[in-house]
Parts: structure tokens; C-alpha cells; sequence
């Protein structure tokens, strides 16, 4: 899911349209209408008639890359009487997104329930959407005796074997039944299939200019809809490479289906285009043959040549199918400026219960959600910035716990050790972040080594003010981003956060002060009070970047994946481990061969004269010494 060379994990999720041409005669085009390297990735919302979804479930839920979830439910119980005591019920399956204020929609029902198979026939489908928190219902129906659990998509999908067991109550008693409810994600080839295009272009009648390159395709009759925008190139003979377009965006995974690739000049506006179908660009690469760019006028302004290569790679859903859990670290702000927790005005404030300050939000809605894709469900609660009873002195790093163990299990753990240590924890200052960013790739070490699946780490560092230590963020950002780890920094208060926007990753490449870039997309920053009254919404903008940042970091680096087998069991189990004692024992052989083998030192003539003359006496003295007694 990448795009230009320079920015290849600027990703936006929207759906945009590219703006009308007009005439931009002696006119520089504004840039922003077309941001560089962006991909739009589009939405066919005529799936949800062909997959029989409700459009009630669809309203106002955008779905990751347009992933498409399939449930099934079955029971489970403890004795075999009670396979005939439920005959005839159904379960009726809800469904809603956190941000559509909890209001439930119907999905559908199964059928009546025969004692003679567990496992419902009938499927259900929902899309599929990480950066929200997608809770389902499910409502079983025993002659008119109803009973609710819950759970997520996300618990689901996250889970190891991809299924949950819920109990329910039946004679008063939660041990005798339960429904279990699994998820597959329905597999779209063309979703998962990425092409990238060399067009090799020759402008050389136009005027020496900066030009760049615009792909569309037609999925709407009428309209072409931006795909990928490339960079502006000097000159008129250039090459321009659209990188990793999903077939589904470029051409819904269909040869015949039509495909425009436009040429602008910065000063001229539209140049010319070209419009063809994959097959026909397939044949020219074939033939070396040159594919003319025609002007609005009908005028031939160039050409170009076309090669490209398809590759299938695994999506973020796939990875997370295959094992892959994401662990969350929290960093919470222990500096003065918040103000003590019995201030009213203070942002660690937990003296009124209807009344959730910003760091207690912001532990509930990301660790709720991000704490499902971890088998697990282990959250590390770091503090900074805060003077700990143990030393007296101020710490930068430092379990919440005040212990030696800096994780809780769940959420509501480490909310509560969160409020349990505001009274312990003098405030103090100045706020650092690397001792935070350093621990964390510690533990990421000792994590990954006792795993027999792949670890990616999300650290969510909770800050009220500036960072003192900016410049050597950066440079450990960059020096270590081949690490599995991705930070969400947010901010909250009235502080003035100019420079947290530095670390941000989104937009453009991290840069230290000597030139430095980040190679991959790892760091955002937002502001917690544009989300005030929406923690929700703050969660889904800041997590919707990172199944493309999980994906571009295995794509780098896919020899640091180690996925699960068709039979639930780690793919080459502790792969890094075997590799590692292999490498020992080849060591620890080449030594002892080393130590065994006979000396091969050459000795001159007088040297070996030398050694004779001491062998001949050593050898006398032993025989007059032994003689007597071998004799007796």
C-alpha cells in the first residue's frame, strides 16, 4: 500500500475526487489539489448489495481497505440434555460502531435450532474496521427466555484461533452453556494483488518544464477517480514509477476495464493522456511498442513506454489471521504542569465521577480497542517526568505500578493502578522522551525472543506539554526504524505542541538536524482537545494509519514475520531461537575442532636438533627413574 519513492507510506483513507481540469495557462498548478504520493483507496458500496449487508450496518462506518468479516455461531454445552432443551431457539446478531453513540443494528438471525448439529448453518457478513471499536451483540432466543452477551470484531479477529466463547446464563448458572462465535475474513485476490508501473516518457516537443504524472481509473461511469499522483520531475525525458496500486483501486481486477494516465506541466496545466485498458498496456510492454499521449486538441505532445509487474502481498488482515499481535504501551505525563490531582483544574483531576479527565479517557478508548489483537492482553503502564517514593528522585521512565513489573492485564488493571499512584507520585519535570522510547525497545527484545509468533509494538505516549529532549528523539526514531514500533503521542491541555508536530510522521519524512530521514511512517502527534468531546473519533484518526505502517514494516523486513500454520501452530516455531542455538552450536564445534588438532608449526633444523635432544633426556630420566620399580 505504498506510492511515490519519496513519501511511500503518505496514505490518505478518503475517498477523493481529482479536481475538474481547467485552463492553467502561464498559471503554476496549486499542489494541494493533488498531494503527492497519496493513494485514494475507493469504496464500492455496490458490495454491500451483492454480500447481502444491511445498509443500516454500512452508515457512517468506513472500513479498512474495504475488508469484509464473515461470522458463524454455534453452542456449546456441558451436558447432552440440554441439546434437546434448546430446540427451536435462534440468536439474533446486532451490530455497532462505538462512534454511532451505541445504537445497535440488526444484522440478521439464524435459523431455528435441531439438536442434532451445534453449529448454525446460516453466515453473517460485516466490514471490518481496526481504528474503530466494533461491538456486537448477540442475542440468544430460548422460548421467549432472552439472553445478551457481547463482544467485538476486534476480539474475534485478534483472538489466536479466531473465535470467542461467551457464556450465558440458563437455570441461573453461567457453566452449562455458551456460544461461540467465529470470523473469517472473506478473500478478495485483487485486494491483496499490487501492481507497480514504469512509464518511461519522452516529452521532448513540450518546453523544458517540471512535470508529473496523474493515474485514474473509471470504477464511476462517468468520472474518472484519482488512483496515484507522482512527483514533479525536471525535463522532458523521464521515468515515473507508480508503486504498489492494488488491482482493486487501479481496475477492480478487470483487463477490459479502462484506465487514464494524464501528463501536467507545472505551468501548462494538462499536457495530454492516455487511455487504456490493462490488457492493452499489457500488449504494448509485450510489442516494446510506443503509446502515444494525445492533447485535448487531438494533438500527439509524446510518448511513452510501459512495463509492470503484479506481486501479491499480505494486508494488515492477513497478517493479524496469521499470528501476529500488537502490543500496547502506555506513557503517562507526571510533570508539574498538569497541576496535583486534588486541583479541580488539573488534568490528572479524579475527585468527580461523572467527569473522566483527558488521561483516563484516552487509556480507556485505546487500550479497549488496540488491547484485543494481543493473545494475552498484557498493557504496559510506564509513567515520566514524576519523583517516585522509592528514590526520591526524579525518574523519566518508570513502571506505574511502582514496582519492578511494569504490566497490568486489561484495561481496567491499568486504569487502575493509574489512579492508585496519582497520590504516591510527586509532579515534577522537565518532560523527556527517550528513556520512555528506549525501555520500550527493551521490552520489545525480550517480548519478541519469548514469542512464538510476530510482536508489534504501539506505544501511546499521553503528554501535556513540550519535549525537552527533541532532537535526540529523532535521532533514535530514525537510528532504530527497523524496529517493530509505531508511537502515538497525544497531546492535551492548552500547551502550545509546535514542536510535537515535528515527530509526526504523516505528512512528511522524519528529518534529524544533520540530514538524516526516517525511511517508514512511525510517528503521529494529535491534539486531544480537537477530540474532546469525541475520545472516540480521537482514537480512529489516530489508528487509522497503522495497518499501512504494520504492512510497510513487514514488507521491509519480511524475514522478522513468523506467522501461524493452517493448523493453528507458529510457522518454524522460534525461527530466530533455532537460528540462534545453530549458530552456537557450529561455534562451539569449530572450537572444540580447533583445540583438537595437532600443531603443525614448522621447526628449523637446529630447533628440531633441540627438541630431539630434550626428548632422548627427558625419556632416560624416566626409564632410570621407573626402571627399579617396573623391575620389583
Amino acid at each position: 500500500m505504498g506510492c511515490s519513492n519519496s513519501h511511500a507510506e503518505c496514505i490518505n483513507f478518503d475517498v477523493l475526487d481529482p479536481p475538474v481540469n481547467a485552463n492553467f495557462k502561464n498559471t503554476r498548478i496549486k499542489t494541494e489539489l493533488f498531494p503527492e504520493g497519496e493513494i485514494y483507496y475507493l469504496r464500492n458500496y455496490k458490495e454491500l448489495q451483492k454480500d447481502n449487508i444491511p445498509k443500516s450496518n454500512s452508515k457512517g462506518i468506513m472500513a479498512y481497505d474495504g475488508v469484509i468479516a464473515e461470522l458463524s455461531v454455534e453452542y456449546k454445552f456441558s451436558r447432552k440434555e440440554l441439546m434437546h432443551e434448546f430446540k427451536g431457539s435462534v440468536i439474533k446478531i446486532y451490530h455497532t460502531d462505538i462512534s454511532l453513540d451505541n445504537e445497535f443494528n440488526y444484522i440478521g438471525s439464524t435459523e431455528e435450532y435441531v439438536d442434532n448439529d451445534l453449529l448454525f448453518k446460516k453466515r453473517f457478513r460485516m466490514y471490518y474496521c481496526f481504528q474503530k471499536l466494533q461491538i456486537i451483540k448477540i442475542e440468544i432466543d430460548i422460548n421467549q427466555n432472552i439472553q445478551v452477551v457481547n463482544t467485538s470484531l476486534g476480539n474475534i479477529l485478534g483472538s489466536k484461533d479466531l473465535f470467542v466463547e461467551l457464556p450465558f446464563l440458563y437455570h441461573g448458572s453461567h457453566k452449562d452453556c455458551s456460544v461461540i462465535i467465529r470470523g473469517v475474513v472473506v478473500k478478495d485476490e485483487n485486494k491483496n494483488s499490487f501492481i507497480t508501473l514504469n512509464l518511461i516518457t519522452d516529452l521532448s516537443k513540450l518546453p523544458y518544464s517540471d512535470y508529473f504524472v496523474v493515474i485514474s481509473n473509471w470504477h464511476h461511469p462517468r468520472r474518472p477517480q484519482q488512483v496515484w499522483k507522482s512527483a514533479e520531475i525536471p525535463g522532458t525525458e523521464s521515468t515515473f514509477t507508480a508503486q504498489m496500486i492494488t488491482m482493486q483501486d487501479l481496475c477492480l481486477g478487470n483487463d477490459n476495464r479502462k484506465i487514464t494516465i494524464e501528463f501536467y506541466g507545472i505551468y501548462c496545466g494538462l499536457v495530454g493522456k492516455a487511455d487504456k485498458t490493462l490488457a492493452q498496456l499489457n500488449e504494448a510492454m509485450m510489442n516494446k511498442d510506443k503509446i502515444p499521449i494525445i492533447s485535448e486538441e487531438g494533438e500527439e505532445k509524446g510518448y511513452f513506454y510501459i512495463s509492470y509487474t503484479i506481486e501479491k502481498i499480505s494486508r494488515f488482515i492477513d497478517l493479524i489471521e496469521n499470528g501476529l499481535q500488537i502490543k500496547i504501551s502506555f506513557a503517562v505525563d507526571y510533570t508539574n504542569s498538569n497541576l496535583t490531582y486534588t486541583n479541580p483544574k488539573s488534568l490528572h483531576y479524579i475527585g468527580n465521577p461523572d467527569k473522566i479527565n483527558p488521561y483516563e479517557n484516552c487509556l480507556r478508548y485505546f487500550g479497549e480497542l488496540v488491547g484485543s489483537y494481543d493473545f494475552n492482553n498484557k498493557i504496559a503502564m510506564l509513567g515520566y517526568g514524576g519523583i517516585i517514593p522509592s528514590t526520591g528522585e526524579t525518574s523519566h521512565c518508570f513502571p506505574v505500578s511502582l514496582t519492578n513489573n511494569p504490566y497490568v492485564k486489561g484495561i481496567d488493571e491499568a486504569i487502575k493502578q493509574y489512579k492508585k499512584s496519582l497520590p504516591q507520585i510527586v509532579l515534577d519535570g522537565p518532560t523527556y522522551f527517550f528513556p520512555i522510547y528506549k525501555e520500550n525497545l527493551t521490552m520489545l527484545k525480550e517480548e519478541d525472543g519469548n514469542c512464538p509468533t510476530s510482536i508489534y509494538h504501539l506505544l501511546i505516549i499521553i503528554t501535556d506539554g513540550t519535549i525537552h529532549d527533541l532532537d535526540e528523539m529523532k535521532r533514535q526514531l530514525i537510528k532504530n526504524q527497523d524496529s517493530p514500533i509505531s508511537i502515538c503521542i497525544v497531546g492535551v491541555g492548552d500547551e502550545n505542541f509546535s514542536k510535537m508536530y515535528q515527530l509526526d510522521c504523516r505528512t512528511k519524512p522524519l528529518e534529524d538536524k544533520n540530514g538524516n530521514k526516517c525511511g517508514r511512517d512511525l510517528c503521529q502527534f494529535v491534539r486531544y482537545k480537537d477530540f474532546r468531546d469525541r475520545p472516540d473519533k480521537l482514537t480512529e484518526f489516530m489508528l487509522m494509519i497503522i495497518p499501512s505502517q504494520v504492512e510497510a514494516y513487514y514488507r521491509a523486513y519480511p524475514d522478522k514475520f513468523i506467522g501461524l500454520s493452517d493448523a493453528g501452530k507458529p510457522k518454524n516455531i522460534y525461527i530466530r531461537k533455532i537460528k540462534e542455538e545453530q549458530e552456537k552450536e557450529k561455534l562451539k564445534a569449530n572450537k572444540t575442532k580447533s583445540s583438537n588438532k595437532k600443531s603443525t608449526i614448522k621447526l628449523t633444523e637446529k630447533e628440531k636438533e633441540k627438541f630431539m635432544q630434550e626428548k632422548s633426556r627427558d625419556e632416560k630420566e624416566f626409564i632410570e627413574t621407573n626402571m627399579p620399580l617396573i623391575e620389583n
